[in-house]
């Protein structure tokens, strides 16, 4: 099973790093974890009587959903590994801060010179 890893653009603002299955995973929590239900019983009128599923349920069926989606995501083709390692994004990720940083600091440094 393939992985696929948050970009270092996603570590540097979040301050972790998550593989595919556990980001969609835990976006399909966000939107639906509170409101996943299931009957209970019905009324006498056969209206259903709905109960939030058991947090163990919720978060299994979440984590199994999001590990079949990534595996059809891969059957068809839709996802790619990064044509670079974790740590070259990183070096990269560096490089491009601090070209950003240094034109920042030519910018300031030139409206103060005037």
């Amino acid at each position: 099973m393939a992985e696929y890893w948050s970009s270092v653009a996603f570590q540097l603002e979040h301050g972790y790093n998550m593989d595919l299955r556990a980001r969609v995973a835990l976006q399909m929590l966000e939107r639906h974890g509170l409101v996943a239900g299931h009957v209970v019983r019905e009324d006498g009128s056969q209206r259903a009587i709905t109960d939030l599923q058991p947090l163990d349920v919720t978060i299994s069926r979440i984590f199994d959903l999001a590990a079949a989606y990534v595996a059809e995501a891969e059957q068809r083709g839709l996802l790619k590994m990064p044509e670079q390692s974790p740590d070259q994004l990183a070096v990269e990720h560096g490089r491009i801060v601090g070209v950003q940083e240094d034109a920042r600091f030519t910018a300031k440094t030139a409206t103060l010179r005037k």
